[in-house]
């Protein structure tokens, strides 16, 4: 009874880890995944238009391109938190 009690227990306690993790990936991912919405959504629209400067959408796209490096460095980040290995920490800083 006791062990099946602990069972229970470790296993509640795994599942609300696991749905903090989720909720702080999704605060973490957000950001850069709308910058990079914004970015490619607006060369889109400016191309679409007929407006596009060659200088700012190069920015644009460079500016995107960054962003999904940064939800890259995240995600290794979370991957090297969850392995077996000692976890590497670092400061991703906000590209704006």
């Amino acid at each position: 009874m006791a062990r099946a009690r602990e069972r229970q227990l470790g296993h509640m306690s795994r599942c609300k880890t696991m749905g903090e993790l989720a909720t702080a990936l999704a605060h973490e991912l957000n950001q850069p995944l709308a910058a990079l919405n914004n970015y490619v959504g607006g060369s889109i629209i400016r191309i679409q238009n007929g407006l596009a400067n060659t200088t700012e959408t190069l920015d644009a796209m460079n500016a995107a391109l960054d962003q999904t490096k940064r939800v890259n460095e995240i995600i290794h980040s979370m991957r090297s938190f969850c392995a077996k290995a000692k976890p590497i920490f670092r400061f991703i800083p906000s590209i704006n």
